[in-house]
């Protein structure tokens, strides 16, 4: 709302700009600059400072909450990945070497399996070694059902199936003796369980041989 012409606001204002333009020259820029200056000072002090402060006021806020926010993105990260102390982490090492020797112990035993007779072929090797001699007769030949071997005896290692099988033949000693040798002569391994040797009538003798193969799996040896 302007000031009425009768108004003391109006009527200073007159005054003031009576008396300025009473001043010469050189005065009237002088007042001018001193005015100009006054009202950058006011200026600064209303408008310009209070922005300031504002705008620091905001800039440390939004520093708090970015630390705020990186204390929290730690605490998620830990939460995800949670420190493993000294004696989780002896632990761990324990384990994972145990799990190497685990691995060393299932190596083994497939390098030791895979030369033994396969178990579909256990007989067929058996009877061809005895056909080779005239001397000797097959009685019996047999097998049991495969037996798997447990926790207890493989100490976890790889599962593995025995598989057994019982030899009755008959002959005379020499006769006998040659057999064995060719069985263990052979590419072919088998595990020695038992060897019974009795002399019927001179000097013919009944012998029993009872020996497994181990395999990894569970099939029939086809006795």
């Amino acid at each position: 709302m302007s000031a009425s012409p009768g108004s003391p606001l109006r009527l200073a204002f007159d005054a003031a700009d009576a008396r300025f333009r009473a001043l010469a020259s050189r005065e009237r820029l002088f007042v001018a600059a001193l005015l100009i200056a006054l009202f950058g000072f006011v200026f600064d002090q209303v408008v310009l400072r209070p922005l300031e402060a504002e705008r620091e006021r905001i800039a440390l806020a939004l520093h708090s909450q970015g630390e705020h926010r990186a204390e929290l993105e730690r605490a998620l990260e830990q939460a995800r990945n949670p420190d493993v102390d000294a004696a989780e982490r002896a632990r761990q090492d324990e384990i994972r070497q145990l799990e190497h020797q685990i691995g060393t112990i299932d190596e083994g035993i497939r390098t030791a399996v895979a030369r033994l007779v396969p178990p579909e072929a256990a007989v067929e090797i058996l009877e061809e070694l005895l056909a080779s001699d005239d001397r000797l007769a097959l009685v019996h030949l047999t097998s049991a059902a495969p037996r798997r071997l447990g926790p207890d005896e493989t100490n976890g290692a790889s599962t593995l199936y025995q598989h057994a099988i019982r030899l009755e033949i008959q002959g005379d000693f020499a006769a006998t003796l040659d057999y064995l040798r060719r069985l263990e002569a052979s590419k072919w391994q088998l595990l020695w369980d038992r060897l019974d040797y009795r002399v019927e009538r001179h000097p013919e003798a009944r012998v029993t041989i009872e020996l497994h193969t181990l395999s990894e799996q569970e099939e029939w040896v086809g006795v």
